[in-house]
């Protein structure tokens, strides 16, 4: 009966069908979300929209000197984070000059986003494959990770998140194909080495916390290198790349330098901000007096808590900031659901069941993880880049929110979607190591059942846009449509999902 389940639910999971099936519910999910939801959205989409129709006023995205009303979005056309804003300036002019109306520029806006989000499942299924990990584990993974609550509601906002989890996606398809090509033939294949160049380059300025993700895959790319080298010789290696870029076309040639060299052109703006304001990456209060950044959230709440802050202050060490604080907030702010500023933010806790479940399934898959990691990585050639950048990127930020936490002595920015580009890494290396684990204690059509149940029932009981369905309000939605879809699929989708559970 067991192994019946388990085949039965490994082909579904290995058909092609059931990935377009994924898709098509993600995407009428967040189509709902964009349609439906008022303006502005939880995370920063004020902030987002405002840079754009800054961005919008100018063809290029240098030269624009900040003024005064502008200190409300932070550093403002001197943040280093501003490719997404200036890209999306150009949807936004056609428009504008066409006369639509603000909201309805800004849900056509919102469906780019969901283009992008969609685009990154797409690219992390095609890294999976290229890591030769099964169709069937690969599209389980895909689907975890578009069941994550907070997803379609990112998707379907306008947020710089949403281009960053698309060139993650990409740079690490393209660092699993260069993994395998240097594998196989200890060389570096030239048209892909160059374009995961382009692309990392082009996640510098889309967000500059990408930063730890851009040196995670450099360093693996580096280590490649070092084992090109070590066989064939520096000069050798270097011949070999010269005389394989010399054979590519005329015009791929042109495109591969002129990906570059944009890449490197949007990364200016560091350079400027150093030569202007002696810093990579200047605060609020760096390019505008205090009195302006009080108009800018983030600075005023950050400044407030500074100015509170007892002077007896014992901070918690980073382990208890860690066990008590992060780890906590940074899971359940995945599985959650919010409003946006005109709602105050309001906030409303996970459904029962998606929780205790995510848990279960980390917890499982990081212990399977310790005791089988020199079979995986041994066997799969994802799994040794995928935890070098996800351990340098998750570091990284763990420790840059640990020294917020020292200095506003509040917690503060401990947000769940900073998570998302390294998520489904980690989903497929868990996956993995719990099924290689089934197979070793011959369990192996028992954890296929159990992982398969696990999504089914996320799947139903809160996974995707089901949350923000659930537990949302009447009052979070356009009047009309928004209000008016939001009642009718509520009380659906309330039906048959539990809301409370005694035990929990």
């Amino acid at each position: 009966m067991v192994h019946r389940l388990g085949n039965f639910f490994s082909n579904i999971l290995r058909s092609d069908t059931f990935f377009v099936f994924v898709i098509v519910w993600f995407v009428l999910g967040s189509l709902w979300v964009a349609t439906a939801s008022l303006y502005p959205m939880a995370f920063d989409e004020e902030f987002h929209f405002g840079l754009i129709k800054i961005y919008g006023d100018h063809l290029l995205p240098f030269g624009i000197e900040p003024t005064r009303d502008m200190a409300q979005y932070g550093a403002a056309t001197a943040d280093p984070s501003y490719l997404f804003h200036y890209l999306m300036s150009f949807p936004y002019r056609l428009l504008d000059s066409l006369g639509f109306s603000e909201i309805t520029t800004i849900i056509l806006l919102r469906t780019l986003n969901i283009a992008m989000v969609v685009g990154a499942l797409i690219f992390y299924r095609k890294a999976f494959l290229a890591g030769r990990l099964s169709k069937a584990a690969t599209n389980g993974v895909i689907a975890a990770f578009s069941l994550i609550p907070i997803l379609p509601l990112m998707a379907g906002q306008l947020n710089y998140d949403n281009l960053l989890l698309l060139l993650t996606a990409i740079s690490f398809w393209l660092l699993i194909r260069i993994t395998n090509y240097v594998k196989t033939h200890v060389r570096l294949p030239v048209l892909d080495t160059i374009l995961l160049v382009g692309t990392l380059l082009l996640m510098l300025p889309v967000k500059y916390a990408s930063m730890p993700l851009v040196l995670g895959a450099g360093l693996w790319l580096l280590w490649l290198c070092v084992l090109v080298v070590k066989k064939h010789g520096f000069t050798s290696a270097i011949k070999e790349l010269s005389s394989l870029f010399g054979a590519l076309s005329t015009a791929l040639k042109v495109s591969l330098i002129g990906l570059v060299l944009l890449g490197s052109f949007f990364n200016i703006r560091y350079v400027d901000n150093y030569i202007r304001y002696d810093s990579f990456i200047p605060g609020c209060d760096t390019v505008f007096d205090k009195d302006a950044c009080q108009a800018y959230g983030p600075w005023q709440r950050n400044n407030r808590m500074i100015e509170s802050k007892s002077a007896d202050f014992q901070p918690k060490s980073f382990i208890e900031f860690m066990y008590d604080d992060w780890v906590p907030g940074m899971m359940q702010r995945l599985v959650f659901t919010l409003a946006g500023p005109t709602n105050g933010y309001q906030t409303r806790s996970p459904l029962p069941l998606v929780w205790p479940l995510g848990v279960l399934f980390i917890v499982a898959g990081m212990l399977a993880l310790l005791r089988f990691w020199r079979q995986l990585v041994t066997r799969w050639s994802f799994v040794t880049p995928a935890l070098l950048i996800s351990a340098v990127y998750v570091g990284v930020l763990a420790v840059k929110l640990y020294g917020s936490y020292l200095i506003t002595a509040v917690p503060v920015a401990i947000n769940g979607r900073y998570l998302l580009p390294v998520i489904p890494l980690l989903f497929a290396i868990f996956v993995y190591a719990v099924l290689h684990a089934g197979r070793y204690y011959r369990i192996y059509n028992y954890t296929v059942l159990g992982l398969s149940l696990m999504l089914v029932t996320v799947a139903i009981q809160g996974g995707g846009v089901f949350t923000y369905i659930v537990r949302g309000y009447e009052h979070w939605f356009w009047e009309g449509w928004g209000q008016a879809s939001w009642l009718v699929l509520h009380n659906i989708v309330s039906f048959f999902t539990w809301q409370h559970i005694w035990f929990i």
